[in-house]
């Protein structure tokens, strides 16, 4: 007779790894509330399948076929974990660099060293744009739209910027040089990599009427500043910004100094509204362009001091090969070749005696 036996078990629910609650990982609010980059992490320090995000085998051998989608993204990976794919860095050159935001409370209005400045466009003539100095920055910026306004198009980039908890981001973006006209005369050539916005707006200052209430800056030849920045000015250009002369009031007020490009007023304003923040922002970034070629270079047997040698025959191979090219004929029917028999006789040792034993 068969038999049939009933096996009922009691499994217990599968464990977040993050909050461990009893759901799956893919839709715990406190793992999608991490970045990208902590996300990643999390999943390697678990030892977690980065297909299904599940323990206990890898992505090669899951069983999931499910594709990423995101951004129509064929790898097979979860969309938890996405990231952009980057460029190749052979033919797009690659930048990368780091940001850092904060926002507190603040009790004073702050004035930022804006000035309105002349870039010369593609046809040569002179366009107007809002410059921001930011010594937080060492990588200068142009926003996409004043380029285009300028009739310029640059060398493709990927510039890569990360942020306070390390979401990396990328940025197809283009660097050129700009000619910025100084305040002397002539112009100063600064290279730039663009962005759709380079930093948040300034509030606009109209200095022909501020200046008046300070008496340091009354006879200073300041116009209105402030706006949507067009250009930010990093510390890779921060010889066009050294103070040439400095005018300083009291504590709590503006001051300005004079700079190849104009005079920039910074330093407090005045009261501030009770709904403003003060913002702190710092961009850096590095070129990593030379990454592929150093990759090479490490590869190339120069780099570590061997060299590549033909493949050298030994003084018999190459006697035989003489013989038989020298040795070949084409016959009626057929080729006819030499054997590449060595000239001289065998060393055979004398055994005579041995054979006479033997017999």
């Amino acid at each position: 007779r068969a038999r049939t036996n009933h096996v009922a078990t009691n499994r217990p629910p599968h464990k977040c790894y993050k909050c461990q609650q009893g759901h799956r990982i893919d839709v715990c609010e406190s793992f999608k509330s991490l970045s990208i980059e902590e996300r990643i992490n999390f999943v390697k320090l678990h030892r977690l399948c980065y297909g299904c995000l599940r323990p206990f085998h890898s992505a090669k051998v899951c069983r999931s076929s499910k594709i990423c989608g995101v951004n129509n993204c064929k790898r097979r990976h979860h969309s938890l974990i996405h990231q952009e794919e980057p460029i190749n860095p052979t033919s797009v050159e690659t930048y990368t660099g780091s940001t850092a935001c904060a926002q507190i409370a603040s009790n004073h209005r702050v004035i930022f060293g804006v000035l309105r400045v002349n870039v010369r466009d593609r046809s040569g003539r002179w366009k107007t744009a809002n410059l921001f100095y930011d010594e937080g920055s060492d990588t200068s910026l142009v926003r996409e739209g004043f380029l285009r306004r300028l009739g310029f198009k640059g060398k493709p980039i990927l510039l890569e910027i990360s942020g306070v908890r390390a979401e990396i981001s990328h940025f197809k973006s283009e660097q050129i040089a700009l000619n910025i006209e100084l305040s002397s005369g002539g112009a100063a050539c600064v290279n730039v990599a663009s962005l759709p916005i380079v930093c948040d707006p300034k509030p606009l200052t109209n200095w022909a009427d501020k200046k008046r209430n300070w008496i340091h800056l009354k006879d200073l030849p300041l116009e209105e500043s402030g706006g949507r920045i067009d250009i930010l000015l990093g510390l890779d250009h921060s010889h066009l910004v050294i103070p040439l002369d400095v005018r300083s009031g009291a504590d709590n007020e503006p001051y300005a100094f004079k700079s190849k490009l104009g005079w920039i007023v910074r330093g407090v304003l005045g009261e501030a509204d009770p709904k403003q923040s003060a913002r702190i922002n710092v961009i850096s970034s590095r070129n990593i362009s030379d990454l592929d070629t150093a990759i090479r270079q490490f590869a190339d047997t120069e780099s570590f001091e061997t060299e590549y040698k033909k493949d050298r025959m030994t003084t018999e191979d190459q006697a035989a090969i003489d013989i038989v090219a020298g040795g070949t004929r084409q016959l009626e029917v057929g080729y006819e070749v030499a054997l590449p028999w060595k000239p001289a006789s065998p060393g055979l040792p004398v055994n005579r005696p041995l054979a006479v034993f033997r017999a």
